[in-house]
């Protein structure tokens, strides 16, 4: 630990992530000796500290639950803007380098034997475009129009062929009722058809704009989808990770190349973003609810209520992180096959 100028800068035991405390953030500024609370009962003394709080005292003016609501939430708002912010760098520059974009077209991969598909007349490479003339643009939508008409006839509108010889062609086909898990209603394999892009300079910032928040959108469905689950006690998905999961990931994305270490740098920021502005005690996001319930109620929060509301919220975020750690521990595990 060392002190630069007004700055004390540290680097404690557990290094699960970096944070900023200011002065006063947890109205825990030390009073001055005119309002010492020796011989007082607690009632008086939060009645002298929210006194203190009160006055224009040059002792708490610089503290930070002193400056206006705008102003802290300018603060508060900063860390989150500046990662979504750097997520959207990342993502322009990569758009300028060249990525794969998603076509809006479902291509079919494979056919399996004795399935509706093959009796029908599907064929592997064949694009998908309309299903009962409704636009087929993701497989998630393929699929969705699949399982509204099981069992009854659908028309599906394929094209097939290469390049100056593609031809469109109509097949009826009826979705099975009953299927293993791994095979499908039809019987196909399918995937997004995607192709190689190069965005101008100018064009780039626009739509990693678009896509940054694109991304945040699928991440507070999918955070919002976690905490669901775990409210209902149901497994909690596999694709989330927690420092130990992201370890691993860096890894393997540096083998992978530089471009898919910006890739995750990219996504972690944004991550980053969405997480902190959530509106739970101890993030940035439930620091603002305070704010926004002092200017409701008209005066400030009692500091102990708020200090309480903030710890809890650490106690839990850090109980879903020793979770989230145990099961990067697990899966770990299992893919080594030791356990």
């Amino acid at each position: 630990m060392c002190q630069i100028g007004e700055t004390i800068y540290s680097i404690n035991a557990l290094p699960i992530g970096g944070f900023v405390k200011l002065h006063g953030e947890d109205m825990e500024v030390d009073p001055p000796s005119s309002l010492d609370t020796l011989g007082t009962t607690e009632g008086q003394a939060q009645e002298n500290r929210d006194e203190l709080i009160s006055q224009p005292d040059p002792y708490a003016t610089r503290a930070f639950y002193n400056y206006p609501k705008w102003k802290r939430i300018v603060v508060l708002t900063a860390g989150v803007t500046m990662n979504f912010l750097l997520a959207v760098i990342i993502i322009s520059y990569i758009f300028t380098k060249g990525i794969y974009m998603p076509t809006g077209q479902v291509q079919i991969q494979q056919v399996q034997k004795n399935s509706p598909a093959e009796t029908a007349g599907l064929r592997t490479k064949d694009i998908v475009l309309k299903i009962d003339n409704q636009t087929v643009d993701s497989t998630k939508k393929l699929i969705s129009l699949t399982n509204k008409k099981l069992g009854k006839p659908l028309i599906i509108l394929v094209e097939r062929g290469q390049n100056d010889k593609r031809v469109r062609k109509e097949i009826t086909l009826i979705p099975r009722t009953k299927f293993s898990k791994n095979e499908g209603a039809m019987g196909i394999g399918i995937d997004d058809v995607y192709e190689f892009k190069k965005y101008t300079w100018y064009q780039a910032p626009i739509l990693g704009l678009k896509e940054a928040v694109f991304m945040s959108m699928e991440m507070f469905k999918g955070i919002g989808n976690l905490l669901w689950r775990l409210i209902v006690f149901t497994e909690a998905p596999k694709d989330i990770a927690g420092p130990i999961g992201i370890a691993q990931l860096t890894g393997q994305a540096v083998k992978a190349g530089w471009i898919v270490v910006l890739q995750l740098t990219g996504l972690l920021s944004l991550n980053l973003a969405v997480v902190n502005i959530l509106p739970i005690p101890a993030l940035d996001g439930g620091r603002l609810v305070f704010i926004f319930l002092e200017k409701i109620i008209g005066r400030k929060i009692r500091a102990k209520i708020e200090m309480r509301a903030h710890q809890a919220g650490m106690m839990i975020l850090l109980g879903l992180m020793i979770l989230v750690t145990v099961s990067d521990i697990i899966r770990i595990l299992k893919e080594k096959h030791i356990m």
